[in-house]
């Protein structure tokens, strides 16, 4: 059986605008970055980014629900169906409640900061401000996440690619326009904001014309109690995973300086950017791989065995092409000498890279399996053995240490999630018709 027969209907158009989606924010962020810099002022422009960064770890926020919500949802399209309202309104309640009481502490601390607020130069008022615009963001991007969640179950992926470039156009190409106006950086934030509550109204909207409402329906606190043996565990691997991805710069200014940490990101973030391509296909594949499960169909076999070997094919070019001539690259895009330092970190991190984009594939199967408990215990128990060997390797060998910690950590990362799977992949074998075994 070949892939596409086993992959859902319009794959390959979802895919391309999962990619489109995920890839257009980030030219427009190269693009308006520069300009926002000059525009605002290093100093200010800091803060900006210190908002961005409140907005984006608000995300977490859902408890890991809107991942829940895609699974739930996905699987109540499995006959008999089941109707998907209940899990909706119990994730919207928990987001809800939990956001606001952040946002809520963020309107505290910009009141009642005073002076402590003051930061690198700028005034505590003009920091203060700039908090109390962002707090109701915070509750915009929680709910958009359960809201993103929901639209991927019932395979919307076009919507969201749309809602993408929206908040990549309010978060990177009207600051652009608000500091050329003179609006400065409360208008910069209020553009983010706004754009994060725009996406999160045209979000509900389509999900209200788009959601199904029969079947067999279940009490809002049973759906809530199915939601969160899933979404709470994935709640533990959200904030265990962000933590080993960016422990290592902060290890490197304390143990080194702030320019082995330019040398370090410059590399990084250029690298890991490919991971939005099998970032974008398992978006689009979890989906189908939880309404597969929850049928018990083989036929999630070969999605599973060809989806590694595309991955695989995909990617190894991809990093190969990038970590090979990475010298030149690194200084056509800063400078020969800097290159220098940071090429070697680069062609490191390039197997690191490789491995994450495959984990990916068993992690989705995991999850689809209903077992997020198992891989938070994994990512947990990852913690330390990195910790521990990245600041080994970085006494040892600097910037290439952390590299090489990094790398390390992705592919123990993937060797476990595919032992992980393995006991799934061998139940689905066990009811496999004849020649249906990937």
């Amino acid at each position: 059986m070949s892939a596409l027969k086993s992959w859902p209907a319009g794959f390959r158009t979802k895919l391309v605008t999962t990619v489109t989606g995920l890839a257009l924010p980030l030219a427009m962020a190269a693009f308006a970055i520069p300009k926002l810099v000059l525009g605002l002022g290093e100093s200010v422009f800091g803060l900006f980014a210190l908002v961005m960064a409140l907005l984006g770890y608000s995300s977490i926020l859902d408890l890991g629900l809107g991942r829940a919500a895609t699974k739930m949802i996905a699987e109540c399209a499995v006959p008999p169906l089941r109707n998907p309202a209940p899990y909706i309104r119990a994730a919207v309640y928990v987001a809800v409640v939990f956001s606001s009481c952040v946002a809520l502490g963020v309107v505290a601390v910009a009141l009642l900061g005073g002076e402590r607020l003051a930061i690198h130069g700028l005034a505590a008022d003009r920091v203060s401000r700039a908090l109390l615009y962002a707090a109701p963001g915070v509750v915009f991007v929680t709910l958009f996440g359960i809201t993103r969640g929901v639209l991927e179950g019932i395979g919307e992926f076009s919507t969201v690619a749309g809602l993408r470039l929206l908040g990549g156009i309010t978060a990177f190409l009207v600051p652009v326009y608000c500091v050329h106006a003179g609006w400065g950086l409360s208008g910069c934030v209020a553009s983010v904001v706004l754009g994060r509550g725009m996406m999160l109204g045209f979000g509900v909207w389509r999900c209200a014309h788009c959601v199904r409402r029969e079947g067999e329906s279940v009490a809002w606190r049973v759906a809530l109690t199915r939601l969160w043996s899933f979404g709470g565990w994935m709640t533990v691997s959200n904030l265990v995973t962000p933590l080993m991805t960016y422990m290592d710069r902060f290890l490197l200014g304390a143990m080194l300086s702030t320019a082995a940490v330019a040398v370090y990101v410059t590399p990084y973030d250029m690298m890991v950017q490919m991971i939005i391509l099998p970032s974008a296909l398992t978006s689009v594949l979890f989906p189908h791989m939880s309404q597969l499960m929850a049928s018990g169909s083989a036929a999630l076999l070969p999605v599973y065995r060809k989806s590694l070997l595309g991955v695989f094919a995909l990617m190894a070019v991809l990093v190969l092409g990038v970590a090979i001539p990475a010298p030149a690259l690194i200084g056509w895009w800063v400078s020969p000498e800097f290159a220098e330092r940071a090429a070697p970190v680069a062609r490191i991190l390039a197997f690191g890279v490789l491995c994450n984009s495959l984990t990916q594939i068993p992690l989705s199967l995991l999850h689809a399996a209903h077992m997020a408990r198992k891989t938070a215990y994994l990512h947990l128990a990852e913690f330390l053995p990195y910790l521990l060997s990245l600041v080994v390797l970085v006494k040892m060998f600097g910037v290439t240490g952390a590299a090489a910690a990094w790398s390390l950590r992705s592919f123990v990362d993937l060797c476990l999630m595919l032992i992980s799977a393995r006991p799934v992949l061998k139940a689905l074998r066990a009811r496999a018709p004849e020649g249906v075994h990937g």
